[in-house]
């Protein structure tokens, strides 16, 4: 069989990507779907809703469809797992199956960032979903282009175009945080429960509360918030499709800030859709936001105080260097 594999947090699981499983079976013509919810690799969770929550949403959104099944492989885990480790789980207990991995256009494009990249070649097929108005993703070396799912061996890819409703996640978690309802965004049958959860325990939320009870300790100083507010941020860049994110701890090397984020865009323009991303989030949590280099926009830096973003033309970034300038081996994280 050819099984279509799409793993994500589902930090809610929402209607996008219930569409996106559907298409797997309906425009990939996959004979299954595996919808593998993870604790990711790549991304902090918002802590809003524990692994037990998140499966139970996705068995009660894919009850009805016999030909989508949810597998536990990774969320009962007590580590983090790279995608690197499912597919070679696949390979051990399912030889006789064809898998394809299930992504969106922009996770295509940053796939050699990914734990041992290129070892994914020979373990599977991907399916390229693009969302309409969406630049057509290219080839990356080492993989074959066909022109539908279907492939003789492992190392092939293909674009599926799809119609796929353009839902964040972010969105979906700061909206149920300030009640507003999540109707139309989120499957019906699980739409209370999930505005319940993240209504309850939003960073957003417990970030008023500190303030409220005025606790002495700055909030730029405080490493629970930093944490908060990073998470905040790179979800905030991932969800405008900026590329290549990484995440380093500075503390101790560095006098003026704790943490460096590091994204890329691929156009100026683009640079400033995320700078303005970063300084919504910003607004969220009550920073001031300031931006430099507006004017080139090649390179902009928003300093958030204890967090600092910097965002780069690719060619700039390359030629800059900053991650080998300030990563440590246990200081610096990929986001992808």
């Amino acid at each position: 069989m050819r099984i279509g594999l799409f793993g994500g947090s589902f930090d809610p699981p929402h209607s996008g990507h219930q569409a996106l499983a559907q298409a797997g079976v309906e425009k990939a013509g996959f004979d299954e779907v595996w919808v593998i919810p993870a604790h990711p690799v790549h991304k902090q969770l918002s802590g809003c809703a524990d692994r037990a929550l998140r499966l139970h949403w996705l068995k009660q959104i894919f009850a009805d469809s016999p030909r989508i099944r949810v597998i536990d492989w990774e969320i009962n885990l007590a580590a983090p797992s790279p995608t690197i480790e499912t597919l070679r789980r696949f390979s051990r207990e399912q030889p006789d199956d064809e898998p394809w991995l299930m992504l969106g256009a922009d996770a295509w494009h940053g796939l050699t960032e990914w734990r041992e990249y290129p070892a994914h070649i020979p373990l599977c097929n991907v399916a390229v979903f693009a969302r309409q108005g969406e630049p057509p993703p290219t080839s990356h070396p080492g993989w074959r282009e066909v022109t539908e799912a279907q492939a003789e061996e492992n190392g092939c890819w293909c674009l599926i175009p799809a119609l796929l409703p353009d839902i964040s996640a972010t969105s979906l978690r700061r909206d149920a945080a300030a009640g507003i309802t999540l109707k139309g965004r989120v499957p019906e049958i699980i739409r209370s429960s999930i505005e319940m959860a993240y209504r309850s325990e939003s960073p957003e939320q417990q970030t008023l509360l500190r303030q409220n009870k005025g606790e002495s300790e700055s909030m730029a100083k405080d490493q629970e918030i930093l944490e908060e507010l990073t998470t905040a941020v790179v979800e905030a860049l991932e969800d405008k499709k900026a590329t290549d994110l990484l995440v380093i701890d500075v503390r101790g090397r560095c006098d003026f800030t704790d943490r460096f984020v590091l994204a890329s865009g691929r156009s100026d323009r683009q640079l400033k859709a995320l700078a303005q991303s970063v300084s919504e989030v910003a607004h969220r949590y009550t920073l001031p936001a300031k931006i430099e280099g507006l004017d080139a926009a090649e390179w902009l830096l928003i300093d958030l105080g204890d967090l600092v973003v910097h965002l780069f033309l690719p060619e700039v970034r390359e030629s800059f260097q900053l991650e080998r300038l300030w990563a440590a081996p246990a200081g610096a994280k990929s986001a992808l």
